[in-house]
Formats: structure tokens, sequence, C-alpha cells
């Protein structure tokens, strides 16, 4: 919602490994564009400031 506050959990490798294989997850790549065409996990969903209006 606009101007709603969140907060965010960092989280290390083996807890992403754990999401991802048993949970319906989205992974957010906000690497830079060539860092994220380079290599990507599967189905991450590269985020940037252009679109980041589309998944709120």
């Amino acid at each position: 919602m606009k101007g709603e506050m969140f907060t965010c959990k960092t989280i290390n490798i083996t807890e992403t490994k754990d999401l991802i294989d048993t949970r319906d997850v989205i992974v957010a790549d906000i690497r830079d564009p060539g860092s994220y065409m380079q290599s990507h996990l599967p189905d991450a969903v590269h985020l940037t400031q252009d679109n980041l209006e589309e998944f709120k």
C-alpha cells in the first residue's frame, strides 16, 4: 500500500534454499541489470526502480 512501511529480514543461503524448496516464494534480485543477466536464480524477478510499482 502506498506509504506503508515494511520490514525485511536478512537470511543466509541455507535459509534461502529451504524457503525456495518448501514454500511458494518470490525471489527479488536487486542487483544491476548486467549482473542479473549474467546469472540469477531460476524464476527470480529482477526488481528495479523502473518496475518496483508492478510488485506493490
